[in-house]
């Protein structure tokens, strides 16, 4: 019987481990997601550069699409879940509403989006993104 209870116990921990684990892991890729979208909001290129992995295969053009960003926007995560870790990448789902506040005309939208993550040093940083669904709002 005490044999049986802490194989309980020592699973029980575990499973609260890998939770925590999975926990921190949503955190830190939700705040990455909400940094690159204030910094893209806002237009700041460099915000939004500290945000994408380095050696992504779009740095070079998402810096080049920023670099002349004409509009300030909103843009509200409604919905974020962490889909896992899997050797060097983490993947996310998000949904974002983005809203135009001023600029050259813009189709207010909901995007519904997978991320690719990857480490640099310490940190999770955007390796892609992909877009599954775009909603475009009654202006």
């Amino acid at each position: 019987m005490r044999g049986r209870l802490i194989i309980v116990a020592a699973v029980a921990s575990f499973l609260a481990v890998k939770a925590r684990a999975a926990d921190d892991l949503a955190q830190a890729l939700r705040a990455v997601i909400e940094a690159n979208e204030a910094a893209v909001a806002n237009g700041n290129l460099d915000g939004m550069s500290r945000t994408l992995h380095s050696q992504s295969p779009v740095y070079a053009k998402t810096r080049s699409a920023m670099k002349d960003w004409p509009f300030k926007l909103k843009a509200e995560i409604l919905y974020f879940k962490a889909i896992g870790e899997d050797g060097d990448f983490a993947f996310a789902r998000a949904r974002i509403k983005t809203t135009k506040l001023s600029g050259p005309e813009f189709k207010d939208n909901v995007t519904d989006e997978v991320h690719a993550f990857k480490k640099e040093g310490p940190d999770w940083k955007i390796w892609a993104s992909l877009p599954l669904t775009v909603t475009f709002l009654e202006q």
